[in-house]
């Protein structure tokens, strides 16, 4: 179905979100850090990338800014922020970087599928 990058320093949540990602049918791309998942997005260009906010050597933040300035064209994909955060000025700061949602861990896996296909869906349809 799609491509998608998952940027999360946790390998046991990468794991949980691949799985569930690939029994629907998806290709999952994974990257550990920050640093390494915008090589990955710039390298590979995902249908929808879903990162952490909270990564070492570039955050989430930080990594959404990044992609912005070197590939505006991959900053308009589809882009799901999580956090094991969810204060409101977090919420609201990730989702002023253009972030199409934000949800918190422990992630609800159907929220998660749900929000995917939304936005794949939304995707189809513009092009």
């Amino acid at each position: 179905m799609a491509r998608i990058c998952i940027i999360d320093d946790d390998g046991m949540m990468r794991s949980l979100l691949r799985d569930e990602l690939e029994d629907w049918g998806h290709e999952v791309l994974e990257a550990g850090n920050g640093s390494a998942g915008l090589a990955l997005v710039i390298g590979t260009s995902p249908d929808l990338v879903i990162a952490d906010v909270n990564m070492p050597k570039l955050n989430g933040l930080q990594l959404r800014a990044m992609l912005q300035e070197q590939s505006p064209q991959l900053a308009e994909r589809p882009f799901i922020f999580l956090s094991g955060f969810s204060d409101d000025d977090d919420i609201e700061d990730a989702l002023d970087t253009g972030a199409d949602y934000f949800l918190t861990k422990p992630v609800d896996l159907d929220q998660l599928v749900g929000c995917v296909d939304e936005l794949l869906a939304e995707m189809t349809s513009i092009i």
